[in-house]
């Protein structure tokens, strides 16, 4: 299985199981294919959140975690 968090031409990208891109990573913004912003990326204890806030408080969409080989 391919990685799901790679780079394409000095971008990241996040791609499902059949390796078509369905996120981009600028940086520490996380944007969907049509390019709308999903949130910050934060770190957490050995793990990464895409968060944002508005009026309604912090939504977590995603939480990104290295695979450790054994």
């Amino acid at each position: 299985m391919a990685p799901l968090v790679g780079r394409i031409d000095h971008d990241e990208y996040v791609r499902d199981e059949a390796s078509r891109p369905i996120y981009r990573i600028d940086e520490i913004d996380f944007y969907d294919m049509e390019g709308r912003h999903i949130g910050e990326i934060e770190a957490v204890e050995k793990a990464w959140m895409v968060v944002s806030s508005d009026q309604s408080g912090v939504t977590c969409h995603f939480v990104i975690r290295p695979e450790f080989s054994e």
